[in-house]
């Protein structure tokens, strides 16, 4: 909680000192709020007059008139008027000369207006003379009194967006473009990874980007399209809350938060829904409206309040914590912003007070907080499964590896078949093995012999059996096995094997050659095996094998000792025939 509150200090410590970077928060410009005069025409055919820029906003059919003084000492040659504002109709002129205006055709199309930025050319003999502005306020009010009107040199009045918004313009740009690019990412590999956290993630990111780059106007920056840049954080702030729940639902966060994230994901979904079809009907955005603004983020604090309370208290992990210290946070921060919104609908605020609204931007801080508040709880939560997994497979090593051989053990050969028999595999090929004389290389030589028969076996094995559609372990003792799935060439494989032998061998590792007995069994369509009974019949085969070697080395010897008992018994009869 200390944490986040400490980096959202310093977040709003940074968004103040950013402004006072001349390359990028303050693009060459002169402000004229203070040398405007105002007139506000009501409905009822009141008049109201100010002089500067505090002055009460306008509601809907009516209309604001500015007369901007242009003082000859403060020209600023190839020069434009720039400032903003909400849900109005505007025209310059001079002289009683029309030299712009925008939005009454769009009004008449019944097209919403939005978030608008003007950008209105100087004329050089307008300098030293007035310019009058007309703002018909056609929908909602407003919203502030504070529109920041500024003359800037015309070829930079893209940059007018990030005066005072250079740090947010950097944030939210780098987070969209990482976290779409990622997004890309994941639904190229949405089959090989765990994703829906991640992509919930940046679906949350893209919105609340998009959302803050309509908010504070920034989409100005690189587009000269009006009626996108005006009217795409209508469409983003509900996407943001929808984001937002469909994020939480992936936390581990318990049953009731993820139920409740769901009804409040689902109610933002039909809201949306409700204001798509009254943007068809009526041609409004249904936010352009006050009340329904302050409504709307009040719900929105709402579902944050409900969401701390159905926290787990008693799981005291680290995620939860974060999770409720970045929504208090985000809520605390949003009310600020209400407030200073609230507080700007007034007139004549103190110079001091209307000076810090103006700087003051909660709604970014509390958007960003939340931003890299998700990502850490993701970063942390990837940790997790990475040290899970290598908890596993450590596990595993310890679990279903032999230490001697350094090769899987049986528990590993029998998880392997008990899943060939789920798969139902109809054919497969088993091996078994026998390395001969472990007894007699413990007697003779010592265990060190027998370990080094059994480590050259097992590695024999494992050269003839590394490959993508088989798997190989100790059986136990002196006995190994091995599978191939598929279609497999038995007397090829027994080729590579005992070639592996021969070579093992030629290295003179022992006092006496390594003598391996092998037995297979073959699954095939025609000739179908359960895994156990080819295991079974591989080790009777393995075995029949083993018998013949023995007789046959039997045979081999009888017949060397025959000749040499012929020789024994001719020499004895000699020295019979010799004695007196």
């Amino acid at each position: 909680m200390l944490l986040i509150l400490c980096s959202a200090l310093a977040m709003l410590f940074l968004l103040q000192c950013i402004q006072t970077l001349p390359d990028v928060s303050r693009p060459d410009y002169q402000s004229v709020d203070n040398v405007i005069t105002v007139d506000v025409l009501r409905r009822g055919g009141v008049t109201e007059h100010y002089d500067g820029a505090d002055f009460a906003p306008a509601g809907k059919e009516e209309t604001v008139v500015v007369n901007l003084s242009l003082p000859e000492e403060r020209r600023i040659a190839d020069a434009s008027l720039c400032f903003y504002w909400y849900n109005a109709t505007c025209t310059v002129s001079h002289d009683k000369k029309i030299i712009y205006s925008y939005g009454n055709k769009r009004y008449e199309r019944q097209i919403p207006l939005g978030n608008l930025l003007f950008t209105v050319p100087i004329p050089e003999n307008a300098w030293g003379d007035t310019l009058q502005i007309t703002l018909a306020q056609r929908e909602g009010s407003s919203l502030s009194n504070v529109h920041s009107m500024r003359i800037m040199p015309t070829v930079g009045v893209r940059r007018y967006p990030l005066i005072r918004h250079g740090l947010e313009f950097f944030s939210f740009l780098t987070l969209g473009v990482n976290a779409a690019f990622l997004l890309l990412i994941l639904l190229l590999l949405r089959r090989h990874l765990r994703v829906m956290p991640l992509f919930c993630l940046c679906l949350y990111t893209i919105a609340s980007s998009v959302w803050m780059f309509g908010y504070l106007r920034l989409f100005y920056v690189f587009t000269s399209n009006t009626a996108f840049a005006a009217n795409i954080e209508y469409i983003t702030i509900f996407l943001v809350p929808i984001s937002l729940s469909m994020l939480i639902k992936e936390q581990s966060v318990g049953s009731r938060v993820q139920a409740a994230s769901s009804i409040f994901g689902g109610g933002f979904i039909v809201l949306f829904i409700f204001a798509v079809l009254n943007r068809a009907a009526t041609g409004m955005h249904l936010l352009v409206f006050s009340p329904l603004i302050g409504l709307f983020m009040a719900l929105y604090l709402i579902v944050c309040a409900v969401l701390l309370h159905l926290l787990p208290k008693a799981e005291r992990n680290e995620e939860n914590s974060l999770l409720r210290s970045a929504l208090t946070i985000a809520s605390v921060l949003s009310v600020l912003e209400l407030a200073r919104n609230a507080l700007s609908q007034y007139a004549l605020l103190p110079p001091f007070l209307s000076s810090l609204l103006s700087r003051s931007t909660f709604l970014p801080v509390a958007v960003l907080s939340l931003l890299y508040s998700f990502g850490l709880i993701e970063f942390m939560r990837q940790r997790r499964e990475q040290q899970s997994v290598r908890n596993r497979k450590r596990l595993d090593l310890v679990a279903y590896h032999d230490a001697l051989t350094c090769i899987p053990n049986r528990q590993f050969a029998l998880k392997e078949f008990h899943l060939l028999e789920k798969s139902r595999i109809p054919e497969f090929c088993v091996f078994f093995f026998d390395a001969d004389g472990l007894k007699r290389a413990n007697d003779l030589y010592g265990h060190e012999a027998g370990d080094i028969l059994l480590r050259e076996t097992a590695s024999c094995i494992k050269s003839a059996f590394e490959r993508p559609d088989s798997f190989y372990a100790r059986w136990g003792g002196d006995e190994f096995i091995a599978c191939i799935r598929g279609d497999a060439e038995p007397d090829a494989v027994m080729h590579s094997f005992y070639t592996a032998i021969e070579k093992t061998n030629a290295k003179n590792l022992l006092p006496f050659p390594i003598s391996v007995s092998c037995g297979f069994c073959q699954s095939t369509l025609s000739a179908p095996f359960r895994p156990t009974e080819a295991i079974e019949e591989a080790d009777r085969r393995m075995y029949a094998s083993k018998q013949q070697r023995k007789a046959a080395a039997r045979e081999r010897a009888l017949t060397q000792e025959a000749p040499q008992a012929q020789e024994s018994g001719a020499c004895s009869s000699s020295s019979q025939d010799k004695d007196p």
